[in-house]
């Protein structure tokens, strides 16, 4: 029995590891799109190609890191299959053109908001906490302005949210 409960652990654990992102689906956040590629193997499995040219079959899950208590985003998962040299290739991407703002949200929203929250509360507390205000320069008017990348993460029916809970941000740079 206690054999049959180690496997069952081993099993949920591995499925929480490295089938975790999938709840993107039932998040907050926009959907997610499908990236192909077939042709020549030339696309690392995240960071070396696959060794064998005849067959294999290669699964890469959400890539991340923490780096000073944050989240930071490595790769996209993606499912590779080599045939007779041929790769065909499926990296699931977000809708948006902020991949890694995308990601590392989601991990904020998925580790560090309080699970026991609504979801709109967990959003409200993923605004306040981890914003994803970020500075560009605007080369003609030579000044600075700020990018709230969180319009693009959020479903629409949570964009209000971001209005009535954004912290304030100083503007001076």
């Amino acid at each position: 029995m206690k054999y049959i409960k180690r496997k069952v652990r081993n099993i949920k654990s591995y499925f929480n590891y490295h089938w975790d992102w999938i709840r993107i689906l039932s998040s907050p956040f926009v959907g997610i799109k499908l990236k192909w590629h077939f042709g020549n193997v030339h696309h690392g499995v995240p960071y070396k190609l696959p060794s064998n040219d005849w067959f294999k079959f290669d699964f890469v899950s959400l890539g991340w890191k923490t780096k000073y208590d944050d989240f930071r985003h490595e790769w996209n998962p993606m499912i590779s299959i080599v045939l007779l040299k041929k790769q065909l290739i499926v990296w699931v991407s977000s809708k948006t053109d902020c991949e890694a703002q995308y990601w590392e949200t989601w991990l904020n929203y998925r580790y560090k908001t309080n699970k026991n929250n609504s979801e709109e509360d967990r959003v409200k507390e993923l605004i306040i906490k981890y914003p994803q205000i970020w500075g560009t320069y605007n080369k003609e008017e030579e000044k600075y302005d700020s990018v709230n990348y969180l319009y693009d993460i959020l479903k629409p029916k949570y964009k209000k949210l971001i209005d009535e809970n954004e912290p304030e941000t100083d503007d001076s740079y």
